[in-house]
């Protein structure tokens, strides 16, 4: 495939930005850097107290692929930011990209690559695979997928609400995808959140390759540590953290059902959802409680 489609192919990049200067501009470099050229990369900086807006002007001036999208309110958190600049999206497909990553430079050619044609016309979210890194994109662990012991064909709703197989910075959708996120709670967790809609709505489509290296350092809430994921089980066993989580989650299921419930949709395909999102909460919901993996 060309650099860019033929058929102008329209691609955007969406980033949220909080204090993060450490890492920000050997991502940007990355995500600039793609061989697929023809993109916008939408970024908002989220109540930034560091050198993190002073960087993103910089690069803005530099490069006119850059958007920035400038809204009052401060540090609303990573969803309701995520929110904004899918409002301010134009495109026909949305990559998500973190600040502290570092993209591989063919991660966007080949995720488009990846996504059959006939898939066009059904909302879908393709992801990827992820190399583990340190701090200094040493490599960990070659696959995350291997490393969290994910099956990327599990890909049903209660699949997908009992082990997410989506890592955010990993994923794209495409435009009849974001017409459906538009109800995404702020307190969802956006990618579970992608997921469990694609998952009844539309596809989920895996990229066998790891495109993305997930760096972890100090500041990362919840990254891929030793033990599979041992940082993240630690967390989540504590009794405080735990309830948050799990809060968070059936709120977000609870948004799930009352989307699906006045969603006009056929009868036949609304009465399998409502099935399927009763069923994920009677036996699914106490053992995501339990423990996060």
């Amino acid at each position: 495939m060309p650099n860019s489609s033929s058929d102008e192919l329209c691609v955007a990049v969406i980033l949220s930005v909080h204090n993060g200067q450490a890492y920000l501009v050997p991502q940007l470099d990355s995500i600039l850097g793609q061989t697929w050229q023809d993109f916008t990369l939408y970024i908002r900086d989220d109540g930034s107290t560091d050198n993190s807006p002073a960087i993103l002007q910089e690069y803005a001036r530099k490069d006119s692929r850059i958007r920035l999208i400038k809204t009052p309110g401060g540090n609303l958190g990573l969803t309701p930011s995520l929110k904004i600049l899918l409002q301010a999206v134009r495109a026909q497909i949305i990559f998500f990209a973190d600040q502290d990553d570092h993209w591989l430079p063919h991660k966007i050619q080949t995720m488009i690559s990846s996504v059959p044609k006939s898939l066009n016309t059904e909302p879908w979210v393709a992801f990827s695979d992820l190399e583990v890194t340190d701090s200094q994109l040493n490599t960990v662990y070659p696959s995350f997928w291997s490393l969290a012991k994910i099956n990327p064909e599990k890909t049903s709703f209660r699949h997908i609400v009992r082990r997410n197989c989506v890592t955010g910075c990993a994923c794209a959708i495409n435009r009849r995808m974001l017409q459906l996120v538009q109800e995404m709670p702020d307190q969802a967790l956006h990618d579970w959140w992608l997921a469990s809609l694609a998952s009844l709505q539309g596809r989920l489509i895996p990229v066998r390759a790891p495109l993305v290296r997930y760096r972890q350092h100090d500041n990362n809430a919840i990254g891929a540590q030793q033990g599979g994921l041992g940082r993240a089980r630690t967390l989540l066993n504590k009794p405080g953290l735990r309830k948050s989580y799990c809060r968070q989650l059936e709120s977000s299921l609870d948004h799930l059902l009352e989307l699906a419930r006045i969603e006009p949709i056929k009868r036949n395909l609304f009465r399998s959802w409502l099935i399927k999102i009763e069923i994920c909460k009677r036996k699914c919901l106490k053992k995501v409680a339990g423990s996060f993996l």
